[in-house]
């Protein structure tokens, strides 16, 4: 009995390792020899994505309500899609002083949308976190539907052009590319120095 509930956990854990947290993968792994580079799965998402970033308005954590496009950088901004429970959006955001920190040297800003939370546990749970970037929630599903978001954690970098150059895990090897092609730098350039999540 012990063994086949192990076994059974075992399998659990191993789906939740591919799916993340939430649902359904958005993207699937690309294999070592593939482009860095995962194209959005909705190509509705590249022609809207601009107009998202003008009209998702969400509070960060003292209650100032600014559209993400406040925050964008000259050459972009990549969007981490989290929430305080998963494991793997832990993980990401774990790595996103260090990512932040180098996107910030190709002037690409990064944020922080936590979604599926409680107001009062969004809160309790940053107090305690340093993402290296700035953090905003959405209580409702909103956000969520606005952007298709099925699973945490989801990372979309929107370039300067307001395309969507990348979305998918949080694999920073695969943002890393698409930064490099956004941006015009050499392939193999931009090393966050963290390997990242493949759950999500």
């Amino acid at each position: 009995m012990t063994a086949r509930f192990l076994s059974l956990a075992a399998g659990l854990l191993a789906a939740l390792a591919l799916a993340g947290c939430g649902g359904k993968s958005e993207t699937n792994p690309p294999a070592p020899s593939t482009p860095t580079m995962i194209p959005s799965p909705d190509t509705a998402m590249r022609v809207r994505a601009s107009v998202l970033l003008d009209t998702t308005k969400l509070p960060d954590l003292k209650d100032m309500t600014k559209s993400l496009a406040d925050y964008r950088g000259p050459a972009g901004i990549v969007v981490v899609f989290a929430d305080t429970t998963c494991p793997f959006a832990g993980a990401a955001l774990g790595d996103l002083p260090k990512v932040a920190s180098k996107l910030a040297d190709y002037k690409i800003a990064a944020i922080v949308v936590n979604i599926g939370n409680e107001k009062s546990d969004v809160l309790a749970a940053y107090a305690r976190r340093n993402t290296g970037t700035p953090v905003v929630y959405d209580d409702t599903d909103a956000t969520k539907n606005a952007w298709t978001v099925t699973t945490v954690p989801t990372v979309v970098f929107i370039n300067g052009n307001g395309q969507t150059a990348y979305r998918g895990e949080a694999l920073w090897k695969n943002l890393a590319g698409a930064v490099e092609k956004a941006t015009g730098s050499k392939p193999g350039s931009v090393d966050f120095g963290v390997a990242g999540t493949a759950g999500g």
